[in-house]
């Protein structure tokens, strides 16, 4: 079994896991210790986002801290920006395909403009507590929220 193999093998065990816990009723939900499955989880989205960004060392952007830091513009495609601060960083108007943001910090960065419908591990509330725009481009199953400029 190729390791592409393996994973995949591991990613169907967690999904259908998580759908056997979720057959249960609400009480037992609550009750349940997701400290375990949580972590196995963790594994894996780790190791996609290593193996994403192995063969791009330019990419190695990984848990470093870009407080306000201005990337205006900026080819930004690919770079693995996991577990980074990137509290108000200036993002405006950058291409951002393929890039991680895994566990990224994203409170007041400025997305106004910025293409992020093809990054990855780009969460809900991330989107929420950034500053984007009507042109701001997120993937499709993220909503744009309601308090952004239009």
């Amino acid at each position: 079994m190729t390791s592409d193999e393996l994973l995949k093998s591991t990613i169907d065990l967690l999904i259908s896991e998580n759908e056997q816990m979720l057959q249960q009723p609400m009480d037992h939900i609550a009750m349940l210790d997701l400290s375990e499955y949580r972590l196995n989880v963790n594994k894996v989205l780790k190791q996609i986002s290593s193996d994403i960004s192995a063969n791009d060392t330019s990419s190695q952007f990984h848990g470093l801290i870009y407080l306000g830091k201005n990337f205006k513009k900026a080819n930004l495609d690919r770079k693995n920006f996991s577990m980074s601060l990137m509290i108000a960083a200036n993002l405006s108007g950058c291409s951002l395909w393929n890039t991680n943001f895994l566990g990224a910090d994203l409170r007041d960065a400025n997305i106004k403009n910025a293409d992020l419908s093809k990054s990855i591990f780009l969460t809900q509330m991330q989107i929420n507590s950034a500053l984007g725009n009507s042109n701001t481009k997120i993937p499709i199953n993220l909503t744009r929220p309601a308090t952004w400029e239009k």
